[in-house]
């Protein structure tokens, strides 16, 4: 009788794996799926489910907690960060050329490196662009500054909802109001 060696060692939780999946390009994905589901189909099944719509979905992802950005990005004064998500972080910053606030999201430079992140970036900037709702900021270009990939956008004042939870519960007609807007 022939002894095998033992199969490699991976991470037995599922995040675990879908994590480390993730990482991965898509040969290194395939090969590394392929020995960790070994013989279970349901678990390949699942986490090929995910990892589409995690594709799709770069808002899944999370950034960086640090990032440096220069205090000027082309004619843009940056004055504050605001926000962040999934495919980069959000700044306040004067338009200097005419004197405006704007929104700036920067691409975080791991995403900048790749180039399915850049293409990521920039179709959701072309979705964005191409709406036209009061409930969505607009869109005023998709711009690189050395090496600085970032779309400036309208800047709208007022709370985000990461502020309005941070408080607590909200009731009912508030709930299904915010979501009828969104």
């Amino acid at each position: 009788m022939k002894n095998n060696p033992p199969p490699p060692q991976y991470p037995a939780n599922f995040d675990d794996i879908f994590n480390d999946a993730l990482k991965l390009r898509l040969p290194e994905r395939t090969a590394f799926l392929d020995k960790v589901c070994e013989g279970r189909t349901e678990l390949r099944k699942h986490l090929d489910e995910m990892l589409l719509i995690a594709d799709k979905s770069p808002f899944l992802l999370q950034p960086p907690e640090e990032f440096s950005i220069p205090e000027t990005l082309g004619k843009y004064q940056i004055i504050e960060q605001i926000g962040r998500g999934g495919m980069g972080f959000v700044y306040k910053a004067l338009d200097t050329q005419l004197n405006r606030i704007v929104a700036l999201k920067v691409l975080p430079q791991e995403l900048a490196r790749d180039k399915a992140g850049r293409e990521r970036f920039e179709r959701e900037a072309r979705t964005l662009a191409s709406l036209n709702n009061e409930r969505i900021a607009t869109i005023h270009s998709l711009e690189e500054e050395k090496g600085i990939f970032f779309l400036t956008m309208e800047y709208v004042e007022g709370r985000t909802m990461s502020d309005i939870l941070s408080c607590g519960q909200v009731d009912l007609q508030s709930a299904i109001e915010f979501c009828s807007q969104i």
